[in-house]
């Protein structure tokens, strides 16, 4: 399929997945209920806007040989999760993708997006991040190559050890857990309405570049952390990012 046909089978598939936003938001409470028709759209141009800050900056090292896995946290609605999903898959990242979802409504609401038409296929794990093993909800392939794994977190306050334990508990049950994954990035996504406090970063309290977090991955150090955005115009979507890597 050419390149202009995969980009409609996505728009296609991305106002199937509004859609089905809209339908069930008032049983559910997926988003605001004021003005959703308008909130809807913007929300997911927002989690497109942030993707593209996360892609310029660290776009290479996601799109490198070996397998790409992707985990959204307190995914909901599957704001940025799914947004990101397809995006990726439009870029030709390929991820293996798992939205976790600890409320069941909303993780229901998950699996039923994820049976759309066109929608590349993801896992939904229904439960709390580190409460059980997320590996080979979204297919069981082997890829040859380093593991790289991305986090998404929505203005979620964990802090980068407890992010890392939960992945940790994850991979518990991974085919190779002795190879563990090479890199790992966490993007915290700030909407426009939801502003980056100051302060969040001596919260999370990220290590130290060159040091790793003990007790999760022994061979990972931290690479630094930094924030992406806010960006001119109309949208001020931000990350909180923050990235461990294989010491050298």
């Amino acid at each position: 399929m050419n390149g202009g046909g995969a980009g409609a089978g996505c728009d296609q598939v991305l106002r199937a997945y509004q859609e089905e936003i809209l339908r069930w938001n008032a049983s559910i409470n997926l988003v605001t209920r004021q003005s959703s028709a308008q909130a809807v759209p913007a929300l997911c141009r927002q989690c497109e806007e942030a993707l593209g800050l996360l892609l310029d900056d660290c776009g290479a090292r996601l799109s490198g040989p070996g397998l790409l896995r992707y985990f959204d946290l307190g995914s909901g609605a599957g704001l940025p999760g799914v947004i990101w999903h397809l995006a990726m898959n439009r870029r030709g990242l390929s991820p293996r993708t798992t939205l976790v979802e600890p409320r069941a409504k909303r993780a229901w609401f998950l699996e039923r997006v994820g049976a759309l038409e066109g929608m590349p296929p993801y896992g939904v794990f229904a439960g709390r991040w580190g409460g059980g093993s997320v590996v080979g909800v979204a297919g069981e392939e082997q890829v040859a190559g380093a593991l790289t794994v991305l986090i998404s977190l929505k203005a979620l306050r964990l802090k980068d050890v407890d992010v890392m334990a939960g992945l940790l508990a994850g991979l518990g049950h991974d085919p190779n857990p002795a190879a563990g994954p090479a890199r790992v990035i966490i993007a915290r996504f700030y909407p426009p309405d939801q502003v980056f406090p100051g302060d969040l970063g001596r919260a999370l309290e990220f290590p130290e570049p060159g040091r790793g977090i003990p007790e999760t991955f022994s061979a990972l150090v931290h690479q630094g952390s930094r924030l992406l955005g806010p960006t001119s115009g109309r949208m001020a979507t931000s990350l909180v990012f923050s990235e461990y890597a294989r010491a050298s």
